[in-house]
């Protein structure tokens, strides 16, 4: 059986898990080009590098673009790379139709108790990487309450552990807790 989550499932025991993250930048690129069009993607191989870049190389993202220049096979990527390279835009441009960017991470932050929350939106502003003393100074507790929060965001999948100490947050999960103020 195959089981599924926004958060880890750390409850629940089983033989082994997987955690899923970004895709490989090749890997990335190859998605762009089956969703967008394989002639398409290599005639603009800057412009494709780049988007999947500003799409961070995560599936949702590159799926969203993809089907964007399906249905507009006239829209250029270089002009789409620097839509999506302008941070104000970035999440506008990251939806069709029922998928949105935007609304996947809105259903992971609305998932979290008001504390970790408050914390997101704060350490949306921090400098990277995060780390514990970061967390401590930026929301202003002390450093066991700190880890405590952080090891939920850890949990809803909302900050990655680069090391023991360091943890970082993504651009579109920072643009997104930045608009929670």
């Amino acid at each position: 059986m195959l089981v599924t989550s926004r958060s880890r499932l750390l409850d629940l025991e089983v033989g082994w898990r997987l955690n899923l993250g970004p895709l490989e930048h090749r890997d990335a690129v190859a998605l762009l080009a089956s969703t967008a069009g394989e002639q398409r993607v290599q005639a603009a191989p800057d412009a494709s590098d780049r988007i999947a870049a500003a799409c961070e190389e995560l599936p949702l993202a590159i799926r969203i673009v993809g089907a964007r220049l399906a249905g507009h096979p006239g829209m250029a990527l270089p002009h789409l790379a620097e839509r999506l390279e302008d941070e104000e835009r970035r999440l506008e441009e990251l939806a069709v139709g029922a998928m949105s960017v935007r609304r996947s991470i809105l259903d992971s932050y609305e998932a979290l108790d008001p504390e970790a929350r408050a914390a997101l939106r704060a350490l949306g502003t921090a400098g990277r990487p995060i780390t514990g003393m970061t967390a401590s100074d930026v929301l202003g507790v002390p450093s066991a309450q700190a880890d405590r929060v952080v090891e939920r965001l850890v949990q809803y999948n909302l900050l990655t552990p680069i090391d023991e100490e360091r943890y970082a947050m993504s651009d579109l999960l920072r643009l997104v807790a930045r608009e929670q103020d």
